[in-house]
């Protein structure tokens, strides 16, 4: 797909983020399989993804901030297979987007 048809999708889609409360922070550090490549506090995270969030929204994309738990988001990615890291993380957020929470 060419790069502009899948902006053009992406916009009309909208695409979701993992939303981590500050209380869940301490356990995605201790559960996921990439902690190295995670924000040190959920501070420095949330800065980032407000960040991210505006510029995706600059580009007409509309951004669906999904509330996570982590225990039960790393649960699913075991199940699933998945490791629980970034792609896994990813992975969750849009199958509860498609299959659950749909609005």
């Amino acid at each position: 797909m060419a790069k502009l048809a899948k902006k053009k999708v992406q916009a009309r889609m909208g695409t979701g983020i993992a939303w981590y409360a500050p209380e869940q922070w301490a356990r995605l550090l201790e559960l996921s399989e990439d902690r190295d490549k995670l924000h040190d506090s959920h501070a420095k995270w949330l800065v980032d993804a407000e960040q991210l969030v505006s510029q995706l929204a600059s580009q007409g994309v509309a951004v669906r901030r999904v509330p996570v738990e982590v225990d039960a988001m790393c649960d699913w990615c075991r199940k699933q297979g998945l490791p629980f890291d970034s792609a896994g993380r990813s992975k969750f957020v849009t199958w509860w987007l498609n299959t659950t929470h749909q609005q």
